[in-house]
């Protein structure tokens, strides 16, 4: 991030992606924004960091969604996600953006991490930016 400036925030996008077998790991049933429903395939969780003044974004890493979350609940495995990467994210930005109808601003505080989240649906990038 040496060529960035220091307005930054972190994007964490999920991500479905077709699959058709059922020998691949992780395969099962994952809802597809761009379809509408829920699809056969993988999904992986997108981390990035977006350089605000620059209008530019870095892919940092893509992390494979399990078909059998240890929590049994998706939001909580994004936000564990997150948490996991926070020694490489922290540095960067403190404010992570989700355009994902599964994550929405407002659930987000209950689960203990040490990020404060802004989502499109609820008009809070405007209150932190």
């Amino acid at each position: 991030m040496e060529h960035a400036s220091h307005h930054r925030t972190i994007a964490f996008d999920p991500s479905y992606i077709s699959k058709s077998g059922k020998a691949i790991p992780g395969v099962g049933w994952y809802r597809s924004g761009c379809a509408g429903k829920t699809k056969w395939g993988l999904e992986i969780g997108g981390i990035a960091a977006i350089d605000i003044d620059n209008h530019t974004a870095f892919h940092l890493e893509a992390v494979q969604t399990p078909q059998n979350l240890k929590s049994g609940n998706l939001l909580e495995h994004y936000a564990d996600t997150l948490v996991e990467e926070k020694s490489q994210l922290l540095p960067i930005s403190q404010y992570v953006v989700a355009d994902e109808e599964n994550i929405k601003a407002e659930h987000l505080p209950a689960l203990r991490t040490p990020f404060d989240f802004a989502d499109k649906h609820a008009g809070h990038i405007r209150t932190i930016f």
